[in-house]
């Protein structure tokens, strides 16, 4: 999931890493949700943000990255195949 995300995503900047590709897609992008950091390019993409918080100079760290509505959706699909997939075990354990 987080070579997908980190792929499909666009205009990404991070102050995390040296390197954007370096950066836990999955993480940013769930802190952006928990955070309500999500915006939208109407039609076009989704905006999400996610940031440290810190407020001492030069410690502050962000994360800025813009997913395509189309990859969006293709990500969702595949992280509820992935939830499947894990409850059918889980299940299956069980039985």
């Amino acid at each position: 999931m987080n070579s997908f995300l980190e792929k499909k995503t666009k205009n990404g900047t991070t102050t995390y890493h040296a390197n954007f590709s370096n950066s836990d897609f999955m993480y940013h992008l769930r802190n952006a949700v928990a955070h309500c950091r999500i915006s939208f390019i109407e039609g076009v993409s989704i905006v999400f943000t996610d940031s440290n918080g810190a407020k001492k100079e030069g410690k502050k760290k962000d994360f800025y990255g813009e997913l395509s509505l189309v990859d969006l959706s293709v990500f969702l699909q595949r992280l509820q195949e992935v939830i499947q997939l894990k409850v059918i075990k889980d299940i299956q354990a069980r039985l």
